[in-house]
């Protein structure tokens, strides 16, 4: 009997509707200065986001990300 409800249950999720994906433009950022950026704004172009703490190990990183921008 658990092995039917386990099987229909299995049934009923493969039928069921996947959710839409959201796309990156469809997320918004808090700009340094407040306020919103919206991802929406860099669409066609290619984007670099790094997320690191100021301490982490990867801080030895910022000058070769900084001249990466500059470029």
């Amino acid at each position: 009997m658990v092995e039917r409800r386990l099987l229909l249950a299995g049934a009923a999720a493969l039928m069921a509707e996947p959710a839409a994906a959201a796309g990156l433009g469809d997320f918004s950022l808090t700009r340094l200065e407040g306020g919103a950026l919206p991802l929406a704004e860099f669409a066609g172009r290619v984007v670099l986001v790094v997320n690191t703490a100021s301490f982490c190990g990867y801080t030895h990183q910022y000058a070769a990300l900084q001249a990466l921008h500059d470029r």
